[in-house]
C-alpha cells in the first residue's frame, strides 16, 4: 500500500476547509490557513505527478511507482491498456465561491485533439453548507446560434439543471455535460486523469494579472452532448456493512462501504490497482504486507497483486469510496 503527498493548488474559488478536513494528518499542515480549491491526492497529470509519501518507495513520482511494478500494481489487463500512465485522479475539492460553467470532451474528442482521454468524474459530497447547490446538465437543448447569444450574454448557466446538496451525495458528471460545483461545497472527486476544462462562463472573474480568465467558447460547443447519459445524483441504498454500487463504467467501478464491524475485502476476481477513500471516521487497513491507520481524508493505492484487505474501524464507524478497474468494461486501446 502507498499513500501520496498531497498536491494543493490555490484557486480563484478556493476555501479553507481541506487543512481542517484532513486535520489529523500531518501533510495537511502545508494548506493551513491558505485558500486551497484543490488537493490532488493521487495524480499523474504533467506538472502535477503525485510523490510516494513514506515507505520504501518514498520519494518515488506515481510514474516511477508504475514503470517499477508494473502489471503487478496495475492488474495485467490495465498495464496492457495504459502501460505506465496511472488512468485516474483523486482530488478534494473545496468551493468558497462558485467554480465556472464548464464541460469535458469525451474520449473520442480528447483523441482527435492529441489528448490521451476525455474527463469523466463523479463528486462526493463530503461537506455542504445549508444553501449549497451544484449544477449538472441542460434544462433543454439549444441550437448553435441559441448558445452562442447565451454565451455572450452571460446567461448560458441558466440553463443548468440546479440541484440541492447533502453530505454523503454522489453526483455523475459525465464528459459532454455542462456543469458546475456551487459555493459551500466540500467533495472528493475521482476522474480520468485529464486537466482538460472548456470554460463556458466564469462571472467575469480576473486572475491574479487582473486578466479576463480564458472561456473556451467553440470547444465547449464542440463537447457539449445533449445526451450525455446517466449524468445527476446516483441513488444509493445506505446499507451498514455492505458493499454498495455506485458506478460501474469502462472509465472507473466504485464501491461505498460504510463498516460498523471489521470487514475483509476479497479481490481475487478483480485484475486492477485498487485506491481506498476514507471519507469519515477512522480505520486500520491491513493488505497482508502493511498496515496503516487511515483518518479522514486518507488515499491509498492498494497493487493489484494484494487480494485482500482487512479494514477493522476504529471508534466507531467509518465511510470509504472504493475505486478500481474491471477488465470487462475497458475500452479498446486507441490504436
Amino acid at each position: 500500500m502507498w499513500t501520496f503527498k498531497p498536491i494543493l493548488k490555490p484557486t480563484l474559488w478556493g476555501g479553507t476547509r481541506i487543512a481542517s478536513y484532513k486535520k489529523q494528518s500531518p501533510a495537511a499542515e502545508a494548506g493551513s490557513g491558505t485558500p486551497i480549491g484543490e488537493s490532488l491526492e493521487l495524480s499523474a497529470l504533467p506538472g502535477f505527478m503525485s510523490v510516494v509519501a513514506d515507505g520504501s518507495d518514498a520519494g518515488h513520482t506515481l510514474h516511477q511507482l508504475v514503470a517499477r511494478y508494473g502489471a503487478t500494481l496495475m492488474g495485467r489487463v490495465p498495464y496492457s491498456r495504459f502501460g505506465s500512465d496511472f488512468p485516474l485522479l483523486i482530488k478534494f475539492l473545496d468551493a468558497q465561491d462558485d467554480l465556472s460553467v464548464q464541460v469535458h470532451p469525451d474520449d473520442a474528442m480528447a483523441r482527435k485533439l492529441g489528448m490521451p482521454c476525455g474527463k469523466n468524474e463523479i463528486w462526493y459530497i463530503l461537506e455542504s453548507r445549508p444553501d449549497a447547490r451544484l449544477y449538472i446538465g441542460m434544462t433543454r437543448p439549444v441550437t448553435e446560434s441559441e448558445y452562442h447569444e447565451l454565451v455572450a450574454n452571460g446567461k448560458f448557466g441558466d440553463l443548468l439543471k440546479c440541484e440541492s446538496v447533502s453530505p454523503g451525495e454522489v453526483y455523475n458528471i459525465p464528459a459532454g455535460a455542462p456543469h458546475s460545483l456551487g459555493k459551500g461545497c466540500m467533495v472528493v472527486e475521482i476522474q480520468q486523469t485529464s486537466d482538460t476544462t472548456y470554460r463556458i462562463y466564469d462571472y467575469n472573474r480576473r486572475d491574479s494579472h487582473g486578466r479576463l480568465r480564458e472561456l473556451h467558447t467553440e470547444l465547449a460547443l464542440q463537447a457539449i452532448r445533449h445526451d450525455s447519459p446517466m449524468q445527476g445524483r446516483i441513488r444509493y441504498a445506505d446499507i451498514p456493512d455492505t458493499e454498495v454500487a455506485l458506478m460501474r463504467s469502462p472509465e472507473f467501478c466504485v464501491n461505498r462501504l460504510r463498516l460498523t464491524r471489521n470487514m475483509s475485502r476479497d479481490y481475487t476476481q478483480i485484475d486492477s490497482f485498487k485506491i481506498i477513500i476514507l471519507v469519515s471516521g477512522c480505520a486500520t487497513l491491513d493488505d497482508g504486507a502493511t498496515s496503516l491507520h487511515a483518518v479522514p481524508g486518507t488515499v491509498v493505492l492498494v497493487a493489484a497483486d494484494r487480494k485482500r484487505l482487512d479494514i477493522a474501524p476504529a471508534g466507531g464507524e467509518c465511510v470509504i469510496l472504493e475505486t478500481y478497474l474491471e477488465a470487462e468494461q475497458l475500452s479498446a486501446p486507441n490504436i
